[in-house]
């Protein structure tokens, strides 16, 4: 998690610096921040499936005897 908020931060400051001061490279430099929020997002995502696969989640309505 603390991989992809600095990526996010990174992006933005990067982003920040494309848009105020029109320097070249800096939107290439956002572009591959923006790749590695994205990867880091999908990595932190899929540590449920390592920390929950034995576990199932059922949605449904309970109904006791009396109804």
């Amino acid at each position: 998690m603390a991989a992809n908020l600095t990526s996010f931060f990174v992006a933005l400051y990067f982003f920040y610096r494309h848009n105020k001061y029109c320097e070249p490279g800096m939107y290439s430099v956002f572009a591959f921040m923006e790749y590695l929020v994205v990867l880091t997002n999908m990595g932190f995502h899929m540590t449920a499936y390592y920390d929950f696969h034995h576990h199932e989640l059922v949605v449904a309505e309970w109904k006791t005897a009396s109804s």
